[in-house]
């Protein structure tokens, strides 16, 4: 299953990256468009296309570590899921304040309310993209500890217990 998975997300991985290139491409080049509404919508294509550009061949590549089918240790296949783990938590996190900003946006457009600017739409893309960095540093900290934390502990350990065994052989003579 994972290798038909790691092979699907390698044929669509492209076409995430040159579909959400178009979207930006005519946000950013046509100005008759960039109204506060679609430079909103700006916002998920840039997470999309950055998930795949990033997220999706480094998941490809990690699994395929992880089968043998590429060359790599187990360190590396750690870092490679904690990457993936992390640039996950970070896009999708921003994907989901993109949309509920989108849902706001449209709601205060309707009721008239509205106090979204193309300025303000822009600082708060900027904002939405800030806003979820620190859970996706914390998730690749979690991972790589997490599965790095059984050696770490068992080294941590024996130089603890030594160290103590040393200390009291020391001071009990």
């Amino acid at each position: 299953m994972t290798l038909s998975a790691s092979i699907i997300v390698a044929l669509l991985s492209p076409v995430a990256v040159a579909g959400n290139v178009l979207v930006l491409a005519a946000v950013w080049r046509n100005s008759s468009v960039r109204t506060p509404s679609y430079i909103l919508l700006a916002g998920p294509a840039f997470t999309d296309f950055s998930t795949g550009l990033i997220t999706q061949p480094v998941y490809v590549a990690a699994k395929l570590v992880w089968l043998k089918i590429l060359e790599g240790g187990k360190y590396l296949n750690i870092v490679m899921e904690a990457m993936t783990n992390g640039c996950a938590v970070l896009f999708n996190s921003t994907s989901l304040l993109m949309i509920t900003l989108m849902t706001i946006e449209r709601w205060l457009q309707m009721t008239r309310r509205s106090l979204v600017t193309e300025r303000r739409a822009f600082i708060m893309i900027a904002v939405m993209l800030l806003l979820p960095i620190p859970l996706a540093v914390y998730r690749v900290l979690w991972e790589l500890i997490y599965l790095h934390l059984i050696f770490v502990s068992f080294r941590f350990c024996c130089c603890a217990f030594l160290s103590l065994l040393w200390l009291t052989l020391k001071f009990s003579e």
